[in-house]
């Protein structure tokens, strides 16, 4: 019966145009002419950069090792693209095709080699979740706070140990101004400066929090921040 059911969702799924799967290993051409979705799980992304990605709404790549000119090709065509997940992916650095996407919602940068975020990401107006968790990122540009309509921000880094082999997660830095955020939902996990802990007790919508590196001589400080967020998720 659960068969039953997964291929007419399946069929569903292809006369709507939800979505497609690309696993790099069809012997024809792969077109995704028409579908909102597509989800990459093997081989080069060739065959997809020369289909047609102008409806594309999401692009999911699970593939470790993507060519990057590539996924320009695919950005430069996919305008109306509102979801970008690129996680576990090696990339280290975003194409500056990204920057243009005016409609992306979500970027997923969790558990890539991402090292820096450019000062363009402040040019996507409409993002309201920026997942850069256990990537490389030690700070966060200052155009971050030009993003009102961001709701969740996870940028904890994976720090290398030399004691341990694998790195601890460690904050990362965010720069003055994060109060303009006043929609901000969830903010993971940032280090613990005394500028940071005055201005993040201005956003009250906060329900998840994260912070590190916390200094006892700020301690004080982070207790009457977190007091004022009521709606805090303990």
């Amino acid at each position: 019966m659960h068969d039953v059911i997964r291929l007419l969702a399946l069929n569903k799924a292809k006369e709507e145009c939800f979505g497609k799967i690309y696993n790099g290993s069809a012997t024809r051409a792969f077109s995704v002419e028409g579908a909102h979705r597509v989800s990459v799980h093997g081989g080069n992304l060739e065959q997809l950069s020369r289909s047609g990605t102008t409806h594309l709404r999401a692009l999911y790549v699970f593939e470790r090792y993507i060519e990057v000119d590539l996924l320009k090709t695919i950005l430069t065509s996919s305008k109306l693209l509102t979801m970008l997940d690129l996680q576990g992916t090696c990339i280290k650095m975003l194409p500056s095709e990204v920057f243009n996407l005016f409609n992306l919602r979500y970027l997923g940068l969790r558990d890539t080699g991402m090292e820096s975020l450019p000062e363009a990401v402040g040019r996507l107006q409409n993002l309201e979740v920026l997942d850069a968790s256990k990537s490389k990122l030690t700070y966060l540009p200052n155009s971050v706070v030009k993003l009102k309509k961001l709701r969740y921000l996870y940028a904890w880094s994976v720090v290398a140990s030399e004691e341990f082999e694998i790195g601890n997660l460690g904050g990362v830095k965010v720069p003055n101004g994060i109060q303009q955020l006043a929609g901000l939902q969830a903010l993971q996990s940032v280090q613990a400066t005394p500028e940071f802990l005055l201005e993040v007790a201005a956003l009250t919508e906060l329900r998840t929090f994260g912070v590190c590196n916390v200094r006892s001589e700020n301690s004080a400080c982070l207790s009457n921040t977190i007091t004022k967020m009521s709606i805090l998720f303990i």
